[in-house]
């Protein structure tokens, strides 16, 4: 399991994203460690279950959020267009700047 600050960093893309996380289940499946978040819609005020299909350590950020991204609109929920591209920019200069 990752550290504390390490896992932040996905809560802090959901709540970027306008959800916010309410719990994680970390679940074992066929041998493998799956995470299962619970998350509210602030818009809709509603709880969905977003499984990722994989531990959150495993996926890069952008790969959670577009993993999150998808399983949101399969559940009805919707984000903004404007909110992905500023999450994707934000994790793009932040990449950038990790390499210089």
């Amino acid at each position: 399991m990752g550290s504390r600050r390490h896992l932040n960093r996905y809560k802090m893309l959901l709540n970027a994203l306008g959800v916010r996380e309410l719990d994680v289940y970390r679940v074992t499946r066929g041998g493998r460690t799956v995470d299962v978040i619970r998350v509210y819609d602030e818009d809709s005020g509603r709880v969905v279950l977003v499984d990722l299909g994989a531990a959150r350590e495993s996926l890069s950020l952008g790969e959670f959020v577009d993993r999150v991204v998808e399983l949101l609109g399969k559940s009805g929920v919707q984000v903004s267009e404007r909110r992905i591209a500023r999450v994707k920019s934000f994790l793009s200069r932040a990449e950038g700047a990790g390499k210089s």
